[in-house]
């Protein structure tokens, strides 16, 4: 295995790791930080009084009532990739 570029967030160098493949063919393993946005979109057709004002109907909050949420899609963003100590109960990534 060769050596792991971590992504540190836009605009910031990679971190290297030297963890290398086991001798007995076991691929070595690190535990990693990772830390991460997600953007979801959403749409709903929706009815609204007809001469709401819609900034004063808090919509953000509001919307989470829906039955159907109006998932469209999600995006996620790496914001960093940080080592950090072994820990042989971290979920297996790869």
């Amino acid at each position: 295995m060769t050596p792991t570029n971590q992504h540190q967030g836009p605009g910031q160098a990679p971190v290297r790791s030297d963890q290398s493949a086991a001798g007995d063919g076991a691929v070595a393993m690190q535990t990693v930080l990772i830390k991460w946005t997600e953007i979801s979109q959403h749409q709903a057709r929706v009815q609204i009084p007809a001469r709401a004002d819609v900034d004063a109907l808090d919509l953000e909050n509001r919307l989470a009532e829906l039955d159907n949420d109006g998932f469209q899609g999600l995006e996620r963003e790496i914001v960093a990739v940080t080592a950090v100590e072994g820990d042989p109960n971290a979920e297996v990534l790869i």
